[in-house]
C-alpha cells in the first residue's frame, strides 16, 4: 500500500524552515513535496520511502529544489 503526502503552500508567509508532522494509519511508501499556490513543485522532500505506521515528521529547510531560500516574492 502506498501513502502519498502533498503539502501545498497557501500563503506567502510560509517561507521559513518547518517541521511537518503526520501520522500513517498503516505502513507504506511515503512521497512528499512542497508546492506553491500556482501548483508548481517547490521542493521534493522524499520519494517512495518505506515508513512504518505511526507518527512521523518531515523537515523542510525553507529552500527550493535549487537550494535557494524562498522569499515572499519567489512563491
Amino acid at each position: 500500500m502506498k501513502s502519498h503526502l502533498t503539502f501545498l503552500l497557501l500563503t506567502t508567509g510560509i517561507t521559513h524552515a518547518a517541521e511537518i508532522p503526520f501520522t500513517l494509519a498503516k505502513p507504506g511508501n511515503v512521497s512528499a513535496a512542497i508546492y506553491n499556490a500556482q501548483g508548481r513543485m517547490v521542493r521534493e522532500l522524499t520519494r517512495a520511502v518505506p515508513m512504518n505506521a505511526g507518527q512521523h515528521s518531515l523537515a523542510w529547510d525553507g529552500l527550493d529544489k535549487q537550494g535557494v531560500a524562498l522569499t515572499e516574492d519567489r512563491i
